[in-house]
């Protein structure tokens, strides 16, 4: 609990891609679309985005913790998750909690009306979201994001 008592900015994220897949964020042995994206628009390799988050106190979590089956199983799984998204918060007060994506949006306010503890809320769309259907917003995106994150 000491150890992670100092997060100051939680990130929730949709979940892992479908399947069975072993990327994530923090697994620096596999590919992961997610980080390899935020450390090209960061300028940063990805070893180096990795310690910039653990650096600023940044915890990059899923509103689903397991990798779903399918695409439509997602929502129902993020809503079994959000138990555990209420008990983060309140355990780790972060000082700000970023939604990226509808379902980690969708998540998030769910839990926070049952919420103890109720920090800094910021909504946005998900990276991957953005650099696919909303490139010419790319640049803005990055640069908001990056600030968000104070890295």
């Amino acid at each position: 609990y000491q150890r992670y008592s100092c997060v100051r900015i939680l990130v929730i994220s949709e979940s892992p891609p479908p399947g069975s897949k072993p990327d994530f964020l923090y697994n620096l042995r596999h590919r992961d679309r997610l980080r390899k994206t935020l450390a090209k628009f960061f300028g940063l390799s990805e070893e180096q985005l990795i310690e910039e988050l653990v650096r600023h106190n940044v915890l990059w979590d899923m509103a689903v913790r397991c990798r779903p089956p399918s695409k439509g199983s997602v929502e129902p799984m993020a809503r079994e998750c959000s138990y555990i998204t209420k008990l983060i918060i309140e355990e780790l007060k972060p000082r700000r909690v970023i939604a990226l994506g509808r379902i980690a949006r969708k998540q998030l306010n769910t839990v926070l009306k049952n919420c103890r503890y109720v920090p800094e809320v910021l909504l946005s769309y998900h990276p991957l979201y953005v650099v696919r259907f909303r490139r010419d917003e790319v640049a803005n995106y990055f640069k908001q994001l990056r600030e968000w994150l104070d890295i």
